[in-house]
């Protein structure tokens, strides 16, 4: 990402910065939600909790109808409890909104990065994004294990594009991290995919092939391999607490 540079396919500011080529995809809820396990996470548990505080709140009321003190102590124990889930359940429910609209503004204004297969069980990707921001350039190779693999499957070698956000660090001209999310946890449709790969064209992949093919990919999540302009290794970044 980048603080100048016009370019058609420019997105949005996030964190200070904009994307030089963005995806510009608008994703698809349901599609996401079956692909995304935050979302989904978050979406299943707002739903089961505010269930649950709802059950206890209307059988707490219905147990101080029995008459009795041990019955009315025990219903108004059972609606403090629930009306305490029912705010749980709403808060979660606020940040699962939350989560869906960072998403979205992320597919549409995230930077595009190549990706390619590198393994199967898991599936796992190697992702290749521009790290700088702003003056001297960086590269970062990362590794993403994805439970699914939606439209493009999962055979080596396969190619992928990704949204990418990032994470500001102690440097000033380059992130810290970098999250990426295949564009295809947010839509099946053809031509926003394809469009995907248009913008980004074939070197950047074709950049990537080679470094996998040097061994250039992290052995697992927790770290990214950060190149110069000229793809050559400096140093290993740990993924940020």
């Amino acid at each position: 990402m980048s603080n100048a540079d016009e370019h058609p396919y420019r997105g949005e500011e996030i964190n200070g910065s904009s994307a030089s080529i963005a995806p510009g995809v608008s994703p698809e809820f349901f599609h996401a939600y079956r692909h995304e396990s935050s979302l989904r996470f978050l979406i299943k548990s707002a739903v089961v909790v505010l269930g649950i505080g709802a059950i206890a709140v209307v059988g707490g009321n219905s147990l101080r109808g029995v008459g009795g003190w041990a019955a009315g102590v025990g219903g108004y124990a059972s609606m403090i409890v629930g009306g305490l889930l029912v705010l749980l359940g709403l808060l979660l429910a606020f940040f699962a909104v939350g989560f869906w609209s960072l998403m979205a503004h992320a597919f549409k204004n995230g930077l595009l990065t190549p990706a390619v297969v590198v393994s199967q069980e898991p599936t796992a990707l190697a992702v290749l994004a521009e790290m700088g921001n702003g003056g001297r350039t960086y590269h970062g190779v990362r590794r993403l294990v994805v439970p699914d693999l939606p439209v493009h499957g999962d055979h080596l070698g396969t190619r992928v594009p990704c949204s990418s956000t990032f994470q500001p660090g102690e440097a000033v001209d380059r992130w810290a991290w970098f999250t990426p999310t295949p564009i295809s946890h947010g839509t099946a449709r053809p031509a926003a995919i394809e469009e995907c790969f248009r913008r980004l064209g074939e070197e950047p992949f074709r950049r990537l092939e080679s470094l996998v093919r040097l061994g250039l990919v992290p052995p697992d999540e927790k770290q990214v391999i950060l190149l110069d302009e000229n793809y050559q290794v400096l140093e290993r970044l740990k993924k940020p607490d």
